[in-house]
């Protein structure tokens, strides 16, 4: 796919669509960053939507690039992440089953430690609020087996680690 949109970009092909997740994927695809930025803030959700796919790592260093644009859209989806996730119920399988409702989950959650990660990276005060709700409330566990072990090695949490991380981040840049 990527081929292609850089194949279209060579004729100087632009999407005409009034979809901006179509362009915006386009653009990331043809290796166009600063057409994604220059869409400015209606481009930040579906950047963030790209961070659950294949393109994870174009729309992480997109929403970096943008900057403060990127902050309040960015604390908005990890607050509407950790409400979706919040309701997922751990199974009990054996350990290495899966099930399609834990593979949203494992996405869901990846895509939540970049959105922290991009934050710290960004470091812009605005995020610390965010921040540091996750540093104190974030948890995930993938079924019972894992969230049993993770409480009795009382071991830290990946999230809670990222944001941590993020915010010392923040404090260095000010």
């Amino acid at each position: 796919m990527k081929n292609a949109a850089l194949e279209h970009k060579k004729t100087g092909w632009i999407p005409e669509t009034d979809s901006i997740e179509v362009s915006i994927r386009y653009y990331l695809l043809s290796d166009q960053i600063d057409k994604c930025i220059a869409a400015g803030v209606p481009a930040m959700e579906p950047l963030i939507t790209l961070l659950k796919t294949s393109l994870r790592t174009d729309a992480s260093g997109a929403l970096e690039k943008a900057g403060a644009a990127a902050v309040e859209p960015l604390c908005d989806a990890i607050h509407k992440n950790v409400q979706a996730t919040s309701v997922f119920i751990p199974a009990k399988l054996p350990q290495g089953a899966s099930l399609a409702s834990e593979q949203w989950y494992w996405n869901e959650t990846w895509s939540r430690e970049a959105m922290v990660r991009i934050l710290g990276r960004i470091g812009d005060v605005k995020a610390v609020d965010t921040l540091t709700w996750i540093a104190h409330h974030d948890r995930y566990v993938v079924n019972k087996l894992e969230y049993e072990e993770i409480a009795a090695k009382d071991l830290e949490w990946p999230i809670r680690e990222s944001a941590l991380e993020a915010l010392q981040l923040i404090s260095s840049h000010s």
